[in-house]
């Protein structure tokens, strides 16, 4: 499970479930000072002679501090500086594999342009909406006009769809806030409308409304969450409490996969972590909650579980691509941390 991050519903940034899975293991191997350059790059300072065997211990303080949610500004300026002066040394084969590319360079539609003019056939035309300019090309001419003729409208109503959805999520949120108020039950019961920066830059039309959904179990203080982000979907298992989440997992899974290895200690060794890398999500900040009615009425005994809702929670999740089908089958720890006031999600 932005961008990656997911304040306002969700944290900026998500952290990676502090194990190694045996790529990391390579990784580290091979790559002495990795985490060195991984504290650099997100501003971390640390004590050199605290530093022991590949530093992996240093990595895991930093992650469960939340030093590494962010990527300092400066770092960031300098990453967009460096890209944007690579994009002017590349050769259009070059970037022919990500048409964005040509874009981002304020030479290069100029040279698109320049190039097509060049051959025969090939007609171009520019057109401008009121966020982007783009040119289209094509070898019909009547096809390629009426497209770009077309282009301001097009993106007029795009831009007016966006608005409507956000006020439309903005709405659900605000209804569902002022239904808490009336209700006791504060638990993480709901559904979650997410947003995810990692998706929406690779998969733009699988973002329409991804969803958490998380509802009671039969045992009191675990809580299941169905969700679907568009390119996975699988389920989690919530619980505030590792032993409670361990044994419910443990009686429900067969092949005992949700044992105690996906919490493994610093001092227990690197070699026996062989789980698959977690699934991670980056959500930025935005994302809205509604509860449906259906979920407000809980029983006697539920709402004096909830009367004092645990800020933290371990999730342990299993999930599958929907693209491909690859299925994720060895369950990854993580947790997700709620906001009292109003229960946002920072999953990590």
């Amino acid at each position: 499970m932005s961008s990656h991050t997911i304040p306002n519903d969700f944290p900026t940034s998500a952290n990676v479930p502090t194990k190694l899975s045996r790529e990391g293991q390579k990784a580290l191997r091979d790559h002495y000072s990795f985490v060195r350059a991984q504290r650099k790059h997100y501003g971390v300072p640390f004590e050199e002679d605290k530093f022991s065997g590949h530093g992996t211990a240093l990595m895991k303080a930093a992650l469960n501090a939340g030093k590494c949610d962010q990527v300092p500004s400066h770092i960031m300026e300098l990453q967009e500086q460096m890209h944007a002066e690579w994009l002017s040394k590349c050769t259009p084969e070059q970037l022919s594999s990500n048409p964005d590319w040509l874009m981002q360079n304020q030479s290069r539609p100029g040279k698109i342009v320049e190039t097509a003019s060049t051959i025969p056939g090939l007609h171009h035309t520019k057109a401008f909406g009121s966020k982007n300019q783009v040119i289209f090309l094509g070898w019909n001419k009547a096809a390629v006009e009426q497209a770009a003729n077309e282009y301001p409208h097009q993106e007029q109503l795009q831009l007016q769809e966006e608005d409507r959805r956000e006020k439309e999520r903005e709405k659900r949120h605000a209804d569902y806030l002022k239904s808490r108020q009336q209700h006791s039950d504060t638990t993480p019961v709901g559904t979650y409308i997410v947003e995810c920066d990692e998706i929406e830059r690779n998969w733009p039309d699988l973002t329409d409304d991804l969803e958490l959904s998380i509802s009671h179990t039969d045992t009191p203080g675990v809580f299941r969450g169905d969700f679907d982000f568009g390119v996975l979907e699988g389920i989690m298992i919530i619980c505030s409490e590792k032993l409670a989440l361990d044994k419910y997992c443990a009686q429900n899974d067969d092949d005992d996969e949700f044992q105690e290895r996906d919490y493994l200690d610093e001092d227990e060794s690197e070699e026996e972590t062989d789980a698959a890398d977690a699934v991670q999500a980056t959500f930025k900040a935005g994302a809205k909650r509604n509860a449906p009615a259906s979920k407000q009425t809980q029983s006697a005994k539920r709402s004096k579980e909830s009367q004092s809702p645990p800020r933290n929670y371990l999730v342990k999740l299993r999930c599958r691509e929907t693209g491909e089908g690859m299925i994720f089958s060895e369950p990854h720890g993580g947790s997700i941390t709620f906001d009292r006031s109003s229960l946002p999600l920072r999953e990590r």
